[in-house]
Order: structure tokens, then sequence, then C-alpha cells
């Protein structure tokens, strides 16, 4: 048993190692952060260094929908949306 939790400990141990490593990998570089809008579907994302804001627009509100860490994979796994610049200053996710 003490074999068990001592491996299950290492294997915990080794996937918050891996996700720390893929964060610093894959965090927001400096043109990514920022206010992302797609103004077809409403979605606004607020990036910054360490924290992804997610929220949904409408005629009438903004309503806040949930907060991440910013790893790139997660904002594509939150939407299934890239983030790309549109000409000039213009931002939007790309699908």
């Amino acid at each position: 048993m003490k074999r068990l939790i001592e491996w299950i400990a290492g294997l915990i141990g080794v996937a918050a190692a891996a996700f720390a490593i893929s964060w610093t990998l894959y965090m927001p570089n400096k043109d990514e952060r920022g206010v992302w809008l797609d103004e077809a579907s409403g979605v606004i994302i607020d990036l910054n260094r360490w924290r992804a804001n997610l929220y949904h627009q409408s005629d009438v509100a903004c309503l806040y929908d949930m907060s991440f860490p910013a790893h790139m994979g997660l904002v594509k796994a939150a939407e299934g949306a890239w983030i790309k610049r549109q000409g000039g200053r213009t931002l939007s996710l790309a699908r």
C-alpha cells in the first residue's frame, strides 16, 4: 500500500512539473496579451501573463464566464479557438 501511495504521489509530481514546464512554454507572449474579441460569437478573452478571463458579450451585457491559467493550450480548449491579429490593431479569435 505504501508503494502505491508513493507511486501515485510521484505521478502527481511529474504531472504538476509537466504542466508547469508547458505553461512557461505556452505562456502568452507580449503580442498575444491583451483583450481579444470575436465579434461573430461575442466571446471576449482578457489575457495577461498569468491568467485568462473569459467573457460573453450580448447586445445588453457582458457576462463573466470563467478564469483559467494563461496557457495557450487551455485558451484553445476553452473556446476551440486560436488567437490571431487581423489587420493593424483589430483583434479577433480565429476558429
